[in-house]
């Protein structure tokens, strides 16, 4: 059973009796995305035992409380809101795919996110502000395939064993400010890491893992893409890389304001004549 609530200007959500209803009780899909919510308590979904999709994606929610308890729940979407911070200690989410929090103001995982979100396999926090310690914490979603940063405050990461889910096949650390591609580990073979539009002007092709097979890198100061292993090779035996100048990556200079030259007596009479 499939109930949207989307488009609707809702303000609030409140449990009521009406959520016990037989019919509720079999909701699988709810969506309730592109209202005017500021605040959601998570203990309203408890009654539905069956949802397995929760769209809150386009509101205004600033806060989400309460313990989100539902055991066949695989999908959660909380993008496009205006949360700082997720309180994810106390959730009961044991099938739990899915989040994705992008375009918020997140500054740091959300907590508890080792015992919530041990089975997510997909994790998309595109667009917050995510500073570069983050990716420690990742490590210990042992699951995690897929994991995007983009668009994030990453200045510089640590790509190694202590950083990188051993399940990880897909990455993107696009659009941050990264200066220096290091990638020691991967832990997968065929996986695809995007660090496009930085500002990366050095790769160390020694120490580069040989079970990176794509590598995305346009938009930075070097580009050294490549799509295959094949490729991989080639470019890293011939040097096969495209640099170029980008504004965005140059040091900002101090401007001096012009100084202004003030006319004397004599010189405004001239003027003047």
């Amino acid at each position: 059973m499939l109930l949207d609530l989307s488009r609707n200007r809702i303000h609030a959500l409140y449990g009521t009796r009406a959520w016990m209803e037989p019919r509720y009780l079999m909701l699988a899909d709810l969506y309730v995305r592109e209202n005017k919510l500021k605040r959601i308590n998570m203990n309203l979904f408890r009654t539905m035992k069956s949802l397995t999709r929760l769209d809150l994606s386009h509101n205004q929610l600033s806060v989400v409380s309460g313990t989100l308890v539902a055991c066949r729940l695989n999908s959660v979407d909380l993008s496009f809101n205006r949360l700082f911070e997720l309180d994810c200690c106390g959730w009961e989410v044991p099938v739990l795919y899915g989040l994705v929090a992008n375009n918020n103001h997140l500054s740091t995982l959300p907590r508890c996110t080792e015992q919530a979100l041990i089975d997510v396999y997909r994790l998309t926090l595109d667009k917050n502000q995510l500073q570069s310690d983050v990716i420690f914490e990742i490590r210990a979603l042992e699951n995690l395939q897929f994991l995007t940063l983009s668009g994030n405050k990453l200045t510089h990461v640590t790509l190694n064993s202590s950083t990188l889910p051993r399940n990880l096949i897909y990455l993107n650390l696009s659009h941050n400010n990264l200066k220096v591609l290091e990638l020691p580990y991967v832990p997968t073979k065929d996986v695809h890491i995007d660090v496009s539009m930085n500002c990366i002007g050095e790769i160390d092709w020694n120490t580069m893992s040989t079970n990176l097979t794509k590598l995305e890198m346009k938009g930075n100061p070097l580009d050294c893409s490549f799509i295959s292993i094949t490729a991989r090779e080639y470019v890293r035996s011939k040097v096969v890389c495209t640099e170029s100048i980008v504004e965005r990556c140059l040091p900002k200079a101090t401007t001096k304001r012009p100084l202004i030259h003030k006319p004397t007596v004599n010189e405004r009479r001239f003027y003047l004549t």
